[in-house]
Order: C-alpha cells, then sequence, then structure tokens
C-alpha cells in the first residue's frame, strides 16, 4: 500500500491489518494463528512511524513497551490463556490519561503528569483486557478546541 511520507515522496506502508474486518474477525485470526499481536502491532508502529511525521496524531509512541506486551500477549494466547474479545487489539490512549511510562502533556508543552496522577482504571482495565498501547493520541489544548499547542494534527487520506 502506498501514502505520501512527510517529504512528499511516495513510501509503501505495511497493509492496515484491521482494514476491512471487525475486531471479532481479528480476534478469530489470532486465534486460529493466522496473525500475531506482535506482527500486527509492529504493522502498525511502522505506519505510525512513517505517517504522524505528517500527520501529528502521536504525542508519543511507546514502541518498545508495545512490542514487549504483544509478545507477552502472543506467549499467552499460545498458552491457552485467552483475555477476551479485546485481546491483542493495538490501541492510542489520548494524551489526557495517565499511561505508566509516558508522559501526560495534554496538549501543552510542557509534562504535567504530576497533576493528573497515577494510571487510572479506564487504562488499567484496557490493559487487562489485553490491549496494546502503541502510545499517546495527540489532544487539542486541555482537551478543549481544535488545536493543540504541540502542533495541529492534519487529516489523511490512509488509502
Amino acid at each position: 500500500m502506498g501514502s505520501m511520507g512527510a517529504v512528499g515522496t511516495k513510501v509503501d506502508l505495511p497493509k492496515d491489518p484491521l482494514k476491512g474486518i471487525s475486531i471479532a474477525e481479528y480476534a478469530r485470526q489470532l486465534r486460529r494463528g493466522e496473525l500475531t499481536i506482535k506482527a500486527t502491532v509492529r504493522d502498525y508502529l511502522i505506519r505510525i512511524g512513517t505517517l504522524d511525521p505528517r500527520l501529528g496524531a502521536f504525542e508519543f509512541v511507546a514502541a518498545d513497551s508495545a512490542l514487549e506486551s504483544a509478545s507477552a500477549l502472543d506467549r499467552l494466547l499460545a498458552a491457552g490463556c485467552d483475555l477476551g474479545p479485546l485481546m491483542g487489539v493495538p490501541i492510542g490512549i489520548k494524551d489526557l490519561f495517565a499511561v505508566s511510562g509516558t508522559p501526560v502533556t495534554a496538549g501543552s508543552r510542557i509534562d504535567i503528569a504530576d497533576l493528573v496522577g497515577a494510571e487510572g482504571s479506564f487504562v488499567k482495565l484496557l490493559r487487562k483486557a489485553g490491549c496494546v498501547i502503541l502510545g499517546k493520541t495527540n489532544p487539542s489544548y486541555s482537551g478543549h478546541g481544535r488545536d493543540s499547542l504541540a502542533g495541529v494534527v492534519q487529516a489523511a487520506d490512509f488509502v
């Protein structure tokens, strides 16, 4: 699949593993061994690395922890431990929520993690369900309005 890169050059992207299928179908393919969580996460991280310089959709990408989580989830699934329908689903968390090991900026230029506190139940429940956190998405400043002080998020054509 081709897309325009950061400098306007055509680049090859890995296919979107979830394009055209439901999360339920993705789960079935994982459980049949047709896909791995790590491969899915790796493909999304490559897509983010290629497209995000132009889009500005991610404030922080947690590539190492996402790949570690994906590998651990693949091992659990291979051992017969199924965490449910969200197991292995890659997600981004809006940078208004605390996620362990990541900054919290709420769209500003400073880390406000000490004001937000520790990772809350929302993120913990997503982790417990087996979601893989790819990183933190760029919110509007303090969660209000259209623009972020960290940069304006651009629309993109992913086709």
